[in-house]
């Protein structure tokens, strides 16, 4: 069925149900009718013994074929009554009670097992149920006394009327059921393309947008599901664009960073060979060369990284415990060498941390790198923790950094303070992130530091 419309999965399953609630309905309706209304079968015979025994009734029970006026065609709902006293020998009354019998089209027979039944029955009043010539009955006999004399009355109905009621109750339902399984239906069917209808229309967006045609946003007005699946169908159109924004940047920035060295070496290289040296002599000019061929070596390298790292980041890879004290001593000091000019002040704690060695030396590296290029005198280094979390503050005493700036500071050829697009600040994000970790860039009244959250072992 899952390969049906929704709009017939809908009317498939609504349809199901109901049909399956008539089944239901249908074998235990008329079960339960029949038991309510052999209840009530029950209930209207002892209520007319009861009018019976209490005089309601004022004419003799016993009575003969010249004063008993009976219709031909008792009504299905009339309760016959057979009074009869216990030990009677009154002949007359006992061949009054025989022409009843036959008048109510009861077996001899039976008669006398209503006899054994009255002198038997312990209780007052006994239910009875009885299948004669195929046809149920129902009766109760009730014991009392009458002027000193034992007695008992002997009332019953036919299930004529029970089973008529309930046939007649049960068509009703059936038609009831049919009408409202039309009904149901209608609406089924009005209801699945109630709720298609929007969602034909974000299969057509969400085309669109596989074709790159997103400029159109997705505006479905709804605060259910629909509406939910609509305005993340729309978050995810808008991010597109920006990340197809930033992907067409990124390559207009990788295409300068590239071609600036590129350009620098052939027009350098072409002017050794014509015999010229723009620097001077062939050693400055050689130098020149070399340090582009670096510069545009470590831009490829940091490509080639950050690639790394985004493969990474969607596959688990084994951390190891690492001593960031220790890692950070030995980076610090090839920096300290490195520019002897700089004050350093420097404070860590022993914490360790999960995580990928490597990486992490990439991470401090880059941090202290951009706070040497930016840093007038100072720097300064801290390790410390709080509760369950490791911190790293590397701060630098150079200018602020530019409200607008500092928001994407992190972002791919984010140009800095000084007009150069880099990678560094961030890989050192990717690889944080992919450690649970937090990066965050903060103007300090002297200065700018650099914060990072990780969990510690």
């Amino acid at each position: 069925m899952k390969n049906k419309s929704l709009v017939f999965q809908i009317w498939i399953v609504i349809a199901g149900i109901i049909l399956g609630l008539s089944i239901i309905l249908s074998v235990v309706f008329p079960f339960a009718l029949r038991n309510f209304f052999t209840e009530e079968s029950y209930k209207t015979i002892e209520a007319a013994q009861a009018r019976v025994i209490y005089g309601k009734i004022k004419k003799d029970l016993f009575r003969d074929e010249n004063n008993v006026k009976l219709e031909k065609n008792l009504d299905i709902r009339e309760v016959a009554h057979i009074r009869y006293v216990s030990g009677a020998k009154n002949e007359g009354a006992k061949l009054r009670v025989s022409k009843l019998i036959k008048y109510y089209n009861l077996p001899v027979k039976f008669w006398g097992e209503v006899l054994k039944q009255a002198r038997n029955q312990q209780e007052e009043s006994k239910r009875y149920v009885k299948n004669i010539r195929n046809k149920k009955i129902f009766y109760v006999i009730r014991k009392y006394n009458h002027k000193g004399r034992q007695e008992f009355i002997f009332s019953y109905m036919g299930d004529t009327y029970r089973n008529s009621l309930a046939r007649e109750l049960l068509k009703k339902l059936m038609l009831i059921t049919t009408i409202t399984i039309l009904i149901s239906l209608f609406l089924a069917v009005c209801f699945a393309k109630y709720l298609t209808r929007p969602l034909i229309k974000l299969e057509k967006s969400v085309k669109r947008i596989a074709k790159r045609e997103w400029d159109e946003p997705i505006n479905i007005d709804r605060k259910d599901e629909i509406g939910s699946l609509s305005n993340s169908i729309e978050y995810m159109r808008r991010e597109l664009i920006k990340r197809d924004e930033a992907q067409q940047s990124m390559l207009q920035n990788i295409s300068h960073e590239l071609k600036t060295p590129v350009m620098v070496i052939r027009s350098y290289s072409e002017a050794i060979e014509d015999g010229i040296f723009p620097k001077g002599d062939l050693k400055s000019t050689i130098n020149v060369i070399n340090d582009e061929a670096k510069r545009l070596q470590k831009r490829i390298g940091d490509l080639i990284y950050l690639s790394k790292l985004e493969y990474m980041s969607r596959h688990e890879i084994p951390k190891k415990t690492i001593d960031l004290r220790e890692l950070m001593e030995e980076i610090i000091e090839k920096f300290q060498v490195a520019n002897t000019s700089i004050e350093w002040k420097i404070q860590l704690e022993n914490i360790n941390i999960l995580g990928i060695k490597e990486q992490w030396n990439v991470v401090v590296e880059n941090l202290l790198d951009n706070a040497m290029r930016y840093t007038k005198e100072e720097i300064r280094i801290s390790l410390y923790s709080k509760e369950k979390f490791a911190f790293i503050c590397v701060h630098n005493d150079g200018e602020a950094i530019d409200d607008v700036l500092i928001d994407n500071l992190f972002d791919k050829f984010k140009k800095g303070k000084k007009g150069k697009f880099g990678l560094g600040m961030s890989i050192v994000k990717t690889i944080v992130n992919f450690h649970k970790g937090e990066i965050s860039a903060v103007n300090e009244k002297d200065g700018v530091s650099f914060y990072i959250k990780i969990e510690k072992v």
